[in-house]
């Protein structure tokens, strides 16, 4: 097992367009500026997770961004997806004749913050919790994707119920905590 927090740990990101329909990668890489980009997560906020992608002169407005990180410490390396992110809008800067554009950046949950159910959400005991959660995701044109590692066939164990009016993206974050995702 390595110690992630040993002397010579090398970090690294990788940042891939992504379709935003399929929700899978365009084979596309993103050039950014190394050391200038950052996320910042709040678990409870509006847009769960937001930041900036600071690229050379290229241009991410309206598209979508996953985020790789890979760590790699005494001959092991491991890899992470961060998130996957809309890139709203961007500010360029020009020095020396190089340009950077800096890209304000949000969670593809955002949608949800605001999202409210129409009608009462209730799942009796036993039913399959990706599959409510696609349920939810996917009831108004969004896309769910499991990553590997999630145990797809995990069931309630009790019924549940969010009243006509919660927000789905507080019932999804609910969800998501009692399952420890």
């Amino acid at each position: 097992m390595a110690d992630w927090g040993a002397s010579g740990r090398r970090d690294s990101y990788e940042y891939r367009l992504v379709d935003p329909f399929s929700l899978q990668e365009t084979g596309e890489s993103v050039d950014t500026v190394q050391g200038e980009s950052k996320l910042s997560f709040n678990y409870y906020g509006d847009v769960i997770a937001s930041g900036t992608i600071v690229t050379d002169a290229d241009t991410i407005d309206d598209k979508l961004v996953r985020v790789y990180h890979t760590a790699s410490v005494g001959g092991e390396e491991v890899t992470e997806v961060l998130g996957t992110f809309f890139a709203d809008s961007s500010t360029a800067t020009a020095k020396h004749h190089a340009v950077k554009r800096t890209h304000a950046c949000y969670s593809t949950l955002y949608r949800h913050t605001e999202d409210s159910f129409v009608y009462d959400f209730a799942r009796t005991a036993g039913t399959n919790i990706v599959g409510e959660m696609r349920d939810i995701v996917e009831a108004d044109g969004g896309h769910l994707r499991t990553l590997p590692g999630i145990d797809a066939g995990k069931q309630h164990t009790i019924d549940i119920w969010f009243e006509i009016g919660s927000k789905k993206g507080e019932a999804l974050r609910t969800i998501c905590g009692w399952c420890g995702w």
